[in-house]
């Protein structure tokens, strides 16, 4: 790239460069790099101000009055570290006196960002009051001042998350390619839009398998001829009813926290779809719908049943990543694999205290379910009060024998 101003969560450009990239930057696929946000502290909107009309204001996006989030803002390659907002211009990626910077994203990147961070919040034993975009905004400061005290300048001062360093599936960004000179129309990958997925729907469907006869169905011991108290007692139906309300993260709690309990909520293929369709069980694919789902495999065929925890296998954000890079394996659409690639950025940086590259994202897997690892939250943390309020309905419901 002819320019250090880039969306310090993905790595791409606020504009392409035709010469560099010779590609059509008129395409509809790329037209997410151009909408361009400022994320900011609102008091830095005066102290990184460097042009104005007297008296501007700018509408805030954000939903919180200390945190600005702006309206799609305007950059071109001339303006370097100048973003033009309404009449006024902004010095980017600077730390003022206060502390503050203003940090120029991809609409699209910050989607993704607090969406990572909400379910890594979801995940983590701490309570956390703060919107995602506060926590966005506070998280990439953290980074940035910890980059500035370090010494870094130029490219390396803003790329906070390590995007010029390589991973064990190769470059992480355009950045990386520049510097490795990997070029070939191997970057076009990094510029489909992440969230705007054309053929979603029909990719993922044709990586769905035929559940086979010999697939190795994980079976728990038959433990209800025991005595049984409290959730252990409640009739199968209830638990559907339960499980129903509550996250794929929060029924696997409820399933370790008893043997009984083990053997009454099964991981069948039903399980497996639901979860995967809400978006529960893999949050970095929240627009699937299981209606649609039927209705195509319905067209389809009748009869045939489908391996879904396979599916959600084959789903997890790594295996998506690597597909691009071993030819043995099925090609999720670029776009896919591009909101993994952010997803992975911003999930590794929120398991880092500085915010730079960690070891990679270790998603959820289907195997370390069935090997019942203890990753998941406290059952007292996955909402108890659901499950006593069902629980109380059921016995309010369930008529007096005799």
């Amino acid at each position: 790239m002819d320019t250090n101003i880039f969306c310090v969560l993905c790595g791409c450009p606020f504009a392409l460069e035709h010469h560099v990239y010779g590609i059509d930057p008129h395409k509809n696929e790329y037209q997410w790099l151009y909408d361009a946000r400022l994320l900011s502290a609102t008091s830095a909107l005066l102290t990184l101000r460097m042009t104005t009309r007297s008296g501007e204001k700018h509408r805030n996006f954000s939903g919180n009055d200390e945190i600005f989030l702006s309206q799609r803002t305007c950059w071109s390659i001339t303006d370097a570290d100048c973003f033009q907002l309404d009449e006024s211009f902004y010095h980017v990626l600077t730390v003022d006196e206060a502390g503050d910077a203003m940090f120029p994203l991809h609409q699209s990147c910050i989607t993704i960002a607090c969406r990572a961070i909400e379910s890594h919040t979801a995940d983590s034993a701490i309570e956390e009051s703060d919107s995602s975009i506060i926590q966005l905004y506070n998280f990439l400061n953290r980074s940035l001042q910890a980059n500035s005290a370090s010494g870094a300048t130029g490219v390396a001062a803003y790329d906070i998350f390590s995007l010029r360093n390589p991973s064990s599936n190769g470059p992480r960004s355009v950045l990386a390619l520049d510097d490795l000179s990997w070029w070939s129309g191997a970057y076009e990958k990094f510029f489909a839009d992440p969230l705007e997925i054309p053929n979603l729907l029909p990719a993922i469907l044709n990586s769905l398998q035929p559940l086979s006869s010999e697939t190795d169905e994980v079976q728990s011991a038959d433990l209800t001829n025991g005595s049984q108290y409290g959730l252990e007692a409640l009739p199968i139906e209830l638990l559907d009813q339960i499980e129903s309300q509550l996250s794929a993260r929060s029924i696997l709690s409820l399933r370790q926290s008893s043997r009984t309990l083990a053997s009454k909520i099964a991981f069948d293929e039903r399980f497996w779809r639901r979860q995967l369709c809400n978006g529960s069980l893999l949050p970095h694919i929240w627009d699937l719908e299981e209606d649609q789902f039927r209705h195509l495999l319905q067209a389809a065929s009748h009869a045939q049943a489908w391996d879904w925890g396979n599916l959600a296998e084959r789903l997890r954000v790594n295996h998506v990543i690597s597909s691009q890079y071993y030819p043995y394996t099925e090609v999720f659409p670029a776009g896919l694999w591009n909101r993994c690639r952010i997803w992975n950025i911003i999930g590794n940086a929120c398991r880092s205290p500085c915010g730079h590259q960690v070891s990679e994202e270790s998603d959820v897997q289907q195997s370390d379910i069935h090997r019942g690892n203890s990753y998941l939250k406290p059952l007292a943390t996955f909402g108890l009060s659901t499950i006593l309020i069902l629980t109380s309905a059921w016995w309010d419901w369930t008529p007096l024998a005799g």
